[in-house]
């Protein structure tokens, strides 16, 4: 029965492993489109991206997906080295971690929320997430350069804590 339990957690420790490597990559993809095309020229006087556009709810996504990533790493390296006994020893403290982070991200993601909802009310959706996923003329002009609809797509499945904005 115990190795039952212990296959059991290092299956869900690597399901948390790879999770966070496809938060990242996600995440990633969404960084180097937008930095590749936010310099492009205006088209009929419509930039690619607002001036200005917030990044800020990615970034925060992607800090938790590498903090989460390199806990992941360090528990499964612990099971590689010292075998079950020191790898619980290691996810004793990432249970702490774990709880202690969960806290902190629900009050920071409160905040976060907050903040998102007062730009979205009073920014027209000059963010990352609301820029790509408004479809009006500018994504029609830049269609051949900036996929917006794959990073709308992107940022709504590894971004359930924000509301998706529209039109």
């Amino acid at each position: 029965m115990k190795v039952r339990v212990r296959i059991a957690k290092i299956f869900l420790r690597s399901i948390n492993f790879a999770c966070s490597l496809i938060v990242l990559s996600m995440l990633a993809t969404v960084f180097s489109i937008f930095n590749a095309t936010k310099a492009l020229p205006t088209r009929n006087n419509l930039p690619p991206w607002a001036a200005g556009t917030k990044t800020w709810p990615q970034t925060t996504l992607l800090v938790i997906a590498c903090i989460s990533l390199f806990m992941s790493v360090v528990v499964l390296i612990a099971y590689t080295r010292g075998g079950h006994h020191r790898a619980e020893k290691v996810a004793a403290y990432y249970t702490v971690f774990t709880v202690a982070f969960f806290v902190f991200s629900i009050v920071m993601w409160a905040i976060g929320a907050g903040i998102l909802n007062q730009s979205k009310a009073q920014g027209q959706g000059k963010d990352m997430w609301g820029w790509s996923c408004k479809d009006n003329m500018r994504r029609k002009l830049f269609e051949n350069d900036v996929s917006y609809s794959l990073m709308c797509r992107l940022q709504v499945s590894c971004s359930p804590h924000f509301p998706q904005i529209s039109n």
